[in-house]
């Protein structure tokens, strides 16, 4: 990125991967990991239908780890997209 870029604050000068430890992997240790994510979403694409994918890739791993079923409903781990224009701007919207 040129030396002006800055997100999400300037002293932020690296970004690395997303990447887990071998027994992160393991499924005993699903679901112990935060993030966020930032994408560049492919032109056409909305934030809801990635948002729908996220659900649909949730749900087929539930179909394969069922016991993971109820933490998930009571975490309310998801896989929410929503616009990062919209997202920044919620608290002073109304005045903008």
């Amino acid at each position: 990125m040129p030396p002006s870029f800055a997100f999400p604050a300037a002293h932020i000068k690296l970004w690395v991967p997303f990447a887990f430890t071998p027994e992160q992997q393991t499924i005993d240790e699903r679901g112990n990991e935060y993030s966020d994510m930032v994408a560049l979403l492919k032109p056409g694409t909305t934030p809801e239908m990635l948002s729908a994918d996220c659900a649909a890739i949730i749900e087929q791993n539930l179909q394969v780890y069922p016991k993971f079923r109820p933490w998930v409903e009571s975490s309310g781990f998801t896989g929410i997209a929503q616009s990062f224009l919209e997202m920044e701007t919620k608290e002073v919207r109304s005045m903008l």
